[in-house]
């Protein structure tokens, strides 16, 4: 019997654990604010933040090789809102530049009086994919 009930609780658990791992947070900003964009390319979000891609390097460990390093990407881009410019550096993976940053994919900025945070997402297609598309950027700007 008592075998029984730890097995049920250990199964309550798991169950509720999974389910609330599945569900979204009401903080989980909106596609709005994201924009995908590759090098050398530029487009402006709702907010009026205009991104414009500068340069964009992916040296991750492509997909099934065995490497000593895992890589990472480096993203560099230029926000502008109205006649304010700010120039962001962001990384995904470490960051041999900064090692004592925590959080290498984001950083903040002022752009006309306002605070926004800017993410680097995702970086797509992975090396090693076998994709022949052009590397991509999503970036997430959201204001604070």
């Amino acid at each position: 019997m008592n075998r029984f009930v730890n097995v049920a609780a250990a199964s309550l658990f798991a169950s509720a654990t999974l389910f609330l791992a599945c569900t979204h947070s009401s903080s989980t900003p909106s596609p709005a604010n994201q924009i995908k964009l590759g090098q050398n390319q530029s487009g402006r979000l709702s907010s009026g933040v205009t991104v414009k891609v500068d340069s964009l390097s992916d040296s991750r460990c492509p997909i099934n090789a065995i490497c000593i390093w895992g890589g990472n990407v480096v993203l560099r881009a230029v926000l502008t809102k109205d006649t304010d410019t700010k120039s962001v550096r962001l990384t995904l993976g470490p960051d041999p530049a900064n090692p004592t940053n925590k959080r290498p994919d984001s950083t903040g900025v002022v752009l006309g009086g306002t605070t926004y945070k800017v993410v680097l997402r995702d970086v797509t297609p992975f090396p090693g994919s076998g994709s022949t598309e052009p590397k991509q950027a999503l970036v997430e700007v959201a204001a604070r």
